[in-house]
């Protein structure tokens, strides 16, 4: 319903949110709240030229009335009419549904929103997002994301990991891109990310109670899970091998834009193939900026290294894969003792098992395997857990953590090593990390980095 809008209403506008009709509740609680509709920000009783709506998503120009012209009323049924007339030729759209439709047909109503926005995507020219109005920009930027993956595009996401190389996984044209924009070999799979634990049915014919209770415990998260594939994931994901590596990012924006494809993302590093990861938007530009469509930016990622994988095989005990962002430690107490196979392989099973990978371009060399009476002091670097090596300036040094926290060094490993890769040193020394928790992935970054 529509209502004039004047200083009496203003001061109501509080009262029209905290008392709707139940439609109007329940449309905004199932549909319409927290980014639900696509990756759209919705309003509840905002004014509108010179009216108060019920709904109205800003980047869209949309308004949703939820419950019918007026209520039934004739006389402001008319100037109902009157007011839409106004607000049409404002460039509004206006949808309309009845307390019995958005009661008894809730995800009728749901479907009749989403198409009209994936039919009139392409024609809406976003609004410029008010001063401080980040809601609307992140809407603007999962829309522009959204329609670009659509269109087979590749677009780099953020995750609490590392920043992501994604385009449609069941796309092979789509997925082809992201291995000509890495120049990564077609021999090393890609992990599949999806918006939810309930979509592994969908591409793994094998989902065993152990592989289901680690999804249920750490998901949304830095596990990924290898399960035998379905037909649907193309072998070019996989590398021809028999399974997919299954994920569900633990970043908002990309489970809002994973809730809003139609399909899941294949999404690799995003960067060239055997350099360190990205941790920020930044890492990204600098290296892929002019290769890629679109990079949506989430800030830097919390966890810093990429997700553990955990394989399960018929008739086999899992296996972890890759060691990452969840530790050993934390796998085991959930389903029991788990071997692992981290050995690197010049043809790999999974992500990350490659002899050479996460490698800056200055080399890098354990402390304790060299004299470092034979080195150039002022041109060597250090990646150092939580206090300086001796004799090395202080300024070519990176401590991690110096609160002795895992957590915080392997959010910070792959910024450090950009930035000391960047100052042009002659050699990049690095240490041992305790061998427990995520200290067993730190170790293993550095030493395939070393090579």
């Amino acid at each position: 319903m529509f209502h004039h809008y004047n200083k009496k209403l203003k001061k109501n506008a509080q009262s029209h949110r905290n008392n709707g009709t139940k439609a109007e509740v329940r449309l905004w609680c199932e549909l319409l709240r927290n980014k639900q509709m696509l990756g759209f920000s919705f309003l509840r009783q905002r004014p509108i030229d010179n009216y108060i709506a019920d709904f109205f998503c800003k980047d869209l120009k949309l308004i949703i009335v939820a419950d019918g012209y007026s209520h039934g009323i004739e006389e402001i049924f008319i100037k109902d009419i009157e007011r839409e007339k106004r607000l049409i030729e404002l460039g509004y759209t206006i949808l309309r549904f009845s307390d019995k439709e958005v009661m008894n047909d809730i995800n009728n109503v749901g479907m009749s929103i989403e198409n009209w926005i994936n039919e009139n995507r392409e024609k809406i020219i976003p609004l410029p997002p008010s001063k401080g109005d980040t809601v609307s920009t992140e809407s603007l930027q999962i829309s522009k994301a959204v329609q670009l993956l659509l269109d087979g595009k590749v677009v780099a996401i953020p995750t609490e990991t590392v920043y992501g190389l994604a385009a449609n996984a069941l796309n092979e044209d789509a997925v082809s891109s992201i291995f000509a924009i890495k120049k990564r070999p077609y021999f090393d799979p890609l992990i599949v990310h999806i918006g939810g634990e309930n979509e592994v049915v969908k591409y793994a014919s094998y989902y065993p109670e152990l592989a289901q209770k680690l999804a249920k415990t750490f998901w949304p998260g830095p596990l990924t899970l290898i399960l035998p594939k379905k037909e649907l994931i193309p072998d070019m994901v996989t590398s021809g091998l028999p399974f997919v590596g299954l994920r569900v990012p633990n970043h908002s924006l990309s489970l809002q834009l994973l809730k809003a494809l139609p399909f899941p993302l294949a999404a690799p590093s995003a960067n060239p193939f055997g350099y360190v990861s990205p941790t920020s938007a930044k890492h990204v530009a600098d290296q892929l900026g002019d290769k890629i469509d679109y990079i949506l930016d989430g800030g830097s990622c919390e966890v810093g290294i990429e997700s553990t994988i955990v394989m399960f095989e018929k008739n086999n005990a899992p296996v972890i894969l890759r060691l990452g962002g969840l530790s050993v430690e934390a796998i085991e107490e959930c389903i029991g003792k788990v071997s692992l196979n981290i050995a690197s392989y010049s043809k790999p099973n999974s992500p990350g098992q490659l002899d050479k990978h996460y490698a800056t371009r200055t080399p890098l060399k354990l402390v304790n395997e060299l004299d470092l009476n034979t080195i150039n002091r002022a041109l060597t670097g250090a990646i150092v857990f939580n206090k300086p090596i001796d004799n090395i300036p202080i300024e070519n040094q990176r401590i991690l953590s110096k609160n002795k926290s895992l957590a915080e060094a392997s959010k910070n490993l792959f910024s450090a090593m950009r930035d000391l890769d960047a100052c042009h040193l002659d050699l990049i020394l690095t240490e041992m990390f305790p061998q427990e928790g995520l200290g067993l992935a730190i170790n293993d970054r550095l030493r395939r980095a070393r090579g």
